[in-house]
């Protein structure tokens, strides 16, 4: 019986340690994204930061997040080319996200539909690689 109790222990000091110094979904992810139209696939990272922003590592792209129960909700631009993003994910675990990936130019030139699946690969966004350089203005 203390073996068990020893083990709960563990455990629950684990979650508490966990859960106090990686705030879902806060860090760095690896994005894999396959078109619904076409089936071209892209991978990119991201990194959300705990002021519910976020920066793309893999492009120039940047914009806002916000959870909502198991929910991440995603909006952005790619500011090189003011293309238009919205992701709805839905919580897999501490570690994973799965949903949909929207695209589209505000001129109704382009637009797209993605399955998205997300994969962290840091649990803070003090261990994200930089944001990719914003074109020159």
């Amino acid at each position: 019986m203390r073996t068990l109790k020893a083990m709960i222990t563990t455990v629950m000091v684990a979650m508490f340690s966990l859960s106090a110094h990686a705030a879902f979904p806060e860090g760095q992810w690896n994005n894999h994204f396959r078109s619904i139209v076409n089936g071209v696939e892209y991978f990119h990272q991201f990194c959300l930061k705990a002021d519910g922003t976020w920066y793309a590592t893999s492009y120039p792209g940047s914009g806002r997040w916000t959870l909502s129960g198991s929910n991440v909700l995603i909006n952005g631009m790619h500011s090189d080319i003011g293309m238009a993003e919205a992701h709805a994910l839905k919580k897999q675990g501490p570690l994973a996200m799965k949903g949909f990936l929207q695209q589209w130019m505000p001129d109704d030139t382009y637009t797209d539909f993605y399955v998205a699946e997300w994969n962290r690969v840091s649990l803070s966004e003090k261990k994200c690689a930089p944001a990719f350089p914003s074109p020159a203005n």
